[in-house]
């Protein structure tokens, strides 16, 4: 009798981990997003926004911005990941608050810097080679580092204690994409959707972001394009949307051709003009913003989730301040929604190109000694509430 009762209490805590790996809900409606592509299409800011501020970061030698591999808005700071570190600029003002850069095998070191978050008295970093979050103070110090146990590309929070990981490879016996892990309890607390091993040896993308906050839950997108996922309070994962682009999308049978890496695959969907390649991703409750790249150039596709109206682009036109229209380009691909905000990146060669006719615009900003090689421009957006 004994046996049968450990027997079942086996089974039963085997079906709870089970389900705690594939808890997916399939009876959720799923909303499509049609896509349609052209040549050549630019969005009015008027269309989108009700307001448009140009915000340039301070430009020092201890400030100096390169190639942008993340950027961050944390109430009123701008992080931005590049050269191996982390700066920080005040989100109103843009004058410079903080780098970090240490990059090294020490106790207080990173190995690798792919992520940030902060919070309102420390600032946390994403080791993914060193699988750690290390914490520092808002003046830099380091705090302490924190272990975790998965090689992490990208990363937010729901509370204090809770970590969502996107993960990209088989590590460490985990072989989903997303992580649920409570840093408190040292604990993986949900997985969600298998990596796909055919995939996995060559299809490697690094997007911008991975997760965007949409009605007291989570969105997940991730590459390759296919669907973004809802995550809600509950913690119960469903998929919300399906991205359609009609004739550019790539057959399901095309990724299981026989490619090396990532290049020869890049060269074979290139041939067909297939969409593939995400930017980045962004949402709150009523947007949904990707970026991607279609014929080798950069567009972005809006969605209005009440209206269910998709807005694509792959050219921008500032006409509240009449400014000239200007090419979407990499550095554009850095976004993030808040609640009732856009925030963006230009080049300050971008700026000062569209700016040629807004004679007044432009004198403010030769005030501040701006120039081609100045750091970037931050571009802060009111969305209209268009319900």
């Amino acid at each position: 009798m004994k046996s049968h009762r450990f027997l079942f209490i086996f089974l039963y805590g085997f079906f709870l981990l089970f389900l705690s790996c594939s808890r997916i809900n399939e009876n959720v409606k799923v909303e499509t997003i049609k896509i349609s592509l052209e040549d050549d299409s630019c969005l009015l800011f008027s269309s989108l926004f009700s307001k448009v501020d140009y915000i340039p970061f301070e430009t020092n030698d201890s400030s100096l911005i390169g190639t942008v591999e993340r950027f961050r808005v944390f109430d009123d700071k701008v992080a931005i990941i590049c050269n191996k570190s982390l700066l920080l600029f005040d989100t109103k003002t843009g004058k410079h608050l903080l780098t970090i850069s240490k990059q090294g095998n020490g106790p207080d070191n990173y190995v690798s810097i792919y992520d940030t978050y902060i919070e309102q008295d420390h600032i946390e970093i994403l080791d993914s080679n060193g699988k750690k979050i290390l914490f520092y103070d808002l003046k830099g110090n380091f705090i302490k580092a924190v272990s975790i146990p998965l090689n992490a590309f990208t990363f937010t929070k729901t509370t204090p204690d809770d970590y969502w990981f996107k993960n990209n490879m088989y590590s460490d016996g985990i072989e989903e994409s997303i992580i649920h892990y409570n840093i408190e309890d040292n604990l993986i607390k949900e997985r969600y959707l298998p990596v796909n091993k055919k995939l996995a040896s060559y299809f490697y993308i690094l997007e911008n972001n991975n997760f965007g906050y949409y009605r007291n839950g989570l969105l997940f997108f991730s590459s390759p394009i296919g669907e973004i996922y809802y995550i809600n309070n509950k913690n119960n994962l469903e998929t919300a949307f399906a991205i359609d682009f009609g004739s550019h999308n790539v057959p399901k049978e095309f990724y299981n051709g026989s490619f090396n890496d990532i290049f020869e695959f890049v060269t074979e969907a290139e041939k067909y003009d297939y969409v593939f390649s995400p930017h980045s991703f962004a949402s709150n409750n009523q947007y949904i913003l990707l970026s991607y790249l279609y014929k080798k150039r950069s567009y972005w596709s809006f969605y209005h989730i009440e209206e269910k109206k998709v807005t694509t682009c792959n050219s921008l036109q500032d006409d509240i301040h009449s400014l000239n229209k200007y090419i979407i380009r990499g550095i554009n691909t850095h976004y993030i929604f808040t609640s009732n905000y856009m925030f963006f990146l230009i080049s300050a060669e971008q700026f000062i190109n569209m700016s040629s006719k807004n004679k007044l615009l432009l004198s403010e900003f030769e005030k501040k000694s701006i120039t081609e090689l100045s750091n970037p421009i931050l571009v802060k957006c009111e969305l209209k509430i268009l319900y």
